[in-house]
């Protein structure tokens, strides 16, 4: 009997353990099975939220196009209207709302550009992209930076078009600035002058400033018209922000629109040239290398020959200093028989070839010619010469005598500058083309 009671006992434990088991797993799956639900649920909500805000996008821009028709609605009733925009509800219970439209001045002020990277801003008549009214038109701007990399400089290039929709082109509408020209009141640029005897006269402009070399922590252009006052009425951008709910979930979509077009149409973008655009026609795949000529910069000062410490930024700087080729700077600086050369490496990567060019760019002009020594010990040396007139102040070009190289290693390219006053230049290129137009 009392066996019996212990087997029934026993039964009864198992049974309590298996039904417990039972149950923790069944909880354990339901937890599961209801957070997946949630999470699914959490996702197909986010997701309506951002296509009720694209609708709202969708919205806004649609209403941007036909306002850009009517010339009766300004920018204000477009941003008026536009705020306005919002659904109750859709059909799956999600809304937008575009309550945060707001504008943005086409302008650049204290902004922060990097390395290589750019800032854009456009200068003509809000209302009237070919207007010729002098005081809408602006003639000059001025540049300024504070804080950021001491070696960094500011490239600034522009394109104009005049009040046809004719497209300007000059070699000279590009400016490089020092980083300590950047700082105070900044530099002046007089955009017009590039165009000057041209018979060109522009109306509007689209302008880019680069940093090169280093970053440019806080830059600001001003623009002026041509008494000298500074114009305050450019070109808005549009910021159309909806913000879509479903649920407790909200998404927010931008969309940053210029309020009126000026020439650039569909794609809104301008290619920048320092001439004429062509493409050369190539049979086979092309071979180049490209270098930066930096070394002679930023030499804050230097004594090496008769050259004494009074160098000004910048400057080039010979390769050995010795009897014959010493150093030679700027601002009373006189070069010891007028010879400062640079020496760089032709990489091998470069194959023997019986022709190849090199292409320059120089940032200042000359009063007498710059050489360039290709020594080869194959070839031999072969010297290259171009000079740049007076007038010049920034140009891209191929020297048009080719040369052949050889495959021996030790290959090297030498710039010569003979003037008295020196030529700066900022890059340079080996390849198996004529890249640019023929130096003068």
């Amino acid at each position: 009997m009392n066996s019996l009671k212990q087997n029934q006992g026993s039964v009864l434990l198992y049974t309590l353990l298996i039904i417990s088991l039972i149950t923790a797993i069944s909880i354990s799956v339901s937890v599961l099975v209801i957070n997946e639900l949630k999470l699914s649920s959490s996702a197909a909500n986010a997701g309506m939220a951002y296509y009720a805000a694209e609708s709202g996008i969708e919205k806004g821009l649609y209403a941007l196009k036909i306002f850009r028709a009517d010339p009766s609605v300004n920018l204000d009733d477009a941003v008026t209207i536009i705020s306005g925009y919002s659904d109750d509800t859709f059909i799956n219970d999600a809304d937008f709302d575009n309550d945060q439209t707001s504008t943005e001045t086409s302008k650049i002020e204290n902004e922060e550009i990097l390395v290589n990277e750019y800032e854009q801003a456009d200068y003509f008549d809000v209302n009237n992209a070919l207007n010729p009214d002098p005081n809408m038109i602006v003639e000059s701007i001025v540049v300024q930076n504070e804080g950021g990399d001491n070696d960094a400089w500011a490239e600034v290039w522009w394109t104009a078009w005049d009040d046809t929709g004719a497209i300007g082109t000059s070699n000279k509408a590009k400016k490089v600035i020092g980083f300590t020209d950047l700082s105070g009141p900044g530099w002046p640029i007089d955009l017009s002058e590039a165009y000057a005897g041209s018979g060109f006269i522009p109306v509007g402009y689209r302008i880019r400033i680069k940093a090169l070399f280093g970053d440019l922590a806080s830059v600001t252009i001003t623009p002026f018209n041509s008494t000298g006052n500074e114009v305050t009425d450019l070109p808005s951008h549009l910021k159309i922000k909806s913000i879509g709910t479903r649920s407790r979930f909200k998404q927010s979509l931008t969309a940053t629109v210029p309020w009126k077009v000026p020439l650039f149409g569909l794609y809104d973008y301008v290619l920048f040239s320092e001439g004429e655009i062509y493409k050369t026609i190539i049979l086979g795949q092309p071979i180049y290398s490209s270098g930066t000529i930096q070394v002679e910069e930023a030499i804050s000062s230097v004594s090496c020959g008769d050259c004494p410490t009074c160098m000004a930024l910048p400057v080039w700087l010979a390769i050995d200093c010795t009897d014959t080729v010493a150093c030679f700077g700027m601002g009373g600086c006189l070069l010891q028989n007028n010879n400062a050369s640079f020496t760089l490496p032709i990489p091998d990567t470069i194959p023997a070839s019986s022709k190849y060019y090199v292409s320059l760019r120089v940032l200042t002009p000359a009063s007498s010619p710059l050489e360039v020594l290709i020594d080869d010990p194959q070839a031999g040396e072969i010297g290259l010469v171009t000079s740049f007139p007076a007038d010049v102040n920034y140009q891209t070009c191929t020297i048009p005598e080719s040369f052949s190289l050889g495959s021996d290693p030790g290959r090297t390219i030498r710039f010569t500058d003979q003037s008295a006053n020196s030529i700066r230049m900022d890059w340079y290129q080996i390849s198996s083309y004529q890249i640019f137009d023929d130096c003068p």
